[in-house]
């Protein structure tokens, strides 16, 4: 939120607890506010000032609701620096993404048959979710491999990282020959 948005709210939120406070002072029965409200609004240049803050904190008022019922996309997907690994009462915990490529690479060394691994990570709202390039062996068969890099890469994310891993989308680059 812009430094200009969180003015606009705080002068809002100001004016209705003055509001709030006249509202109290007069329900407990002190005259005060009932004689400042009859001259505020004795003259109609008073009246024109009264009416113009009403409109402005109408105007604010209205942009404010918008703002709040504004759908913003969920579904957004950003590439990433850092993950937050957990956030509690001691602080929080981050991952870079440096730290999240080396677990990647060490879960598909353990496999047999993988030759070299490039990944992508990114953001979204479910979890990482992780592009591999991957080369392998051409006696392997695809699909097997391919299943396993993906459980090896997300159980490996999930279990050591902790991590939140949405999807695994591995890509067979080149079957290189024997």
């Amino acid at each position: 939120m812009s430094l200009g948005w969180r003015f606009l709210i705080v002068i809002y939120n100001l004016l209705i607890i003055a509001v709030s406070g006249i509202v109290v002072a007069m329900s407990i029965g002190r005259p005060e506010p009932v004689y400042y409200l009859d001259m505020m609004l004795s003259t109609s240049q008073y009246r024109m000032i009264a009416g113009l803050v009403a409109v402005v904190v109408i105007v604010i008022g209205l942009f404010g609701i918008v703002a709040a019922l504004k759908r913003h996309n969920e579904k957004e997907i950003k590439p990433v620096n850092q993950v937050l690994v957990q956030n509690g009462f001691d602080g929080e915990v981050y991952m870079s993404l440096e730290a999240i490529k080396v677990l990647i690479n060490r879960a598909v060394k353990k496999l047999d048959g993988t030759r070299e691994v490039d990944s992508k990570i990114v953001q979204g709202p479910d979890g990482l979710v992780i592009d591999l390039h991957s080369r392998i062996n051409p006696e392997l068969a695809v699909p097997e491999l391919s299943k396993a890099i993906q459980s090896a890469v997300k159980d490996d994310l999930e279990k050591v990282g902790g991590l939140q891993v949405a999807a695994v989308n591995v890509m067979i680059e080149g079957l290189p020959s024997k």
